[in-house]
């Protein structure tokens, strides 16, 4: 009687049982795993202000991707608001007036969010594609406590905008004053490229609510954002009462925003926001005659 063929080659059956067992797991482990559905996790807010005319290819986008959309419109005379209504029947917009400023208006929109991760963007953004996935993957673990992770940010032209950084520091605060003193010395230095532009995922004090992403309870426990800001220094404040919490802040380089920048903050409402931002954070012996 004839061997059968596996034994001639000095092969049994438990030996090739357990090298299809082998292989089973290494096919696991070079498939590619999918990542966690983000429609069940992550809402987003959009504040908008006289974006008519090129909001809505964010809008669809953001539409396609997550679970919830919010878009507060700050008293836009151009028909911002109607617009995304008629383009978007089912998209929720509030309208506040101009005077609440973007902190409120974030407020507004995590209000009527339920997801767990929040994208808050201003609609002057255009997120680049990968960039709420990676913002997502900065924020969602809870061993490394991160609070909130703000994206790269360049102007139209490709330049680095100022996306994150640290505390003020008497320099910085020095600049500042020198801005209210004479307006053409900080128009002249806002034209310029950021120095501070991290090219890897980097811890920072504060990042820019131009395009972050946000825990829901980090936001919570800090009680959101400050609505006595206008636009300036709300971002700042939020971050640093993330930190002071316990919680840290990032800036994820490789998720990118084209920033059109097309809202201007009068003089007086950043002086104020100055003024509040640095009592509030102990920098007042800083700042002369405020």
């Amino acid at each position: 009687m004839s061997e059968p063929p596996t034994e001639r080659l000095g092969l049994h059956e438990p030996d090739l049982a357990q090298e299809a067992q082998a292989r089973s797991r290494l096919g696991e482990r070079l498939r590619p795993r999918q990542g966690p559905d983000l429609r069940d996790l992550v809402g987003a807010v959009m504040v908008t202000f006289q974006d008519r005319d090129h909001v809505k290819l964010t809008v669809r986008r953001l539409l396609r991707d997550l679970g919830q959309v919010v878009v507060v419109d700050l008293g836009s005379d151009d028909g911002t608001a109607a617009a995304l209504r008629t383009a978007f029947p089912a998209l929720e917009v509030l309208s506040l007036e101009k005077e609440a400023g973007f902190a409120a208006a974030i407020n507004a929109g995590m209000g009527r969010l339920t997801q767990p991760f929040v994208l808050a963007v201003h609609g002057d953004a255009r997120l680049r594609p990968g960039a709420v996935e990676r913002l997502f993957d900065a924020v969602r673990g809870t061993r490394d406590m991160v609070g909130c992770a703000g994206a790269r940010l360049v102007s139209p032209s490709g330049l680095p905008e100022h996306a994150a950084g640290f505390k003020p520091s008497p320099r910085t605060r020095l600049v500042a004053r020198l801005r209210d003193l004479h307006p053409s010395f900080g128009r002249k230095r806002l034209k310029r490229p950021a120095r501070f532009a991290p090219v890897v995922m980097t811890q920072v004090d504060w990042v820019s609510s131009v395009a972050m992403m946000v825990r829901r309870d980090a936001f919570e426990q800090v009680g959101g954002m400050d609505d006595g800001y206008f636009l300036a220094y709300g971002d700042m404040d939020f971050c640093l009462r993330l930190k002071r919490a316990g919680w840290r802040v990032v800036c994820e380089a490789r998720a990118r925003a084209i920033h059109l920048d097309r809202v201007e903050e009068s003089q007086a409402s950043r002086r104020a926001g100055r003024r509040r931002f640095y009592r509030r954070h102990g920098l007042r012996r800083w700042f002369v005659r405020s």
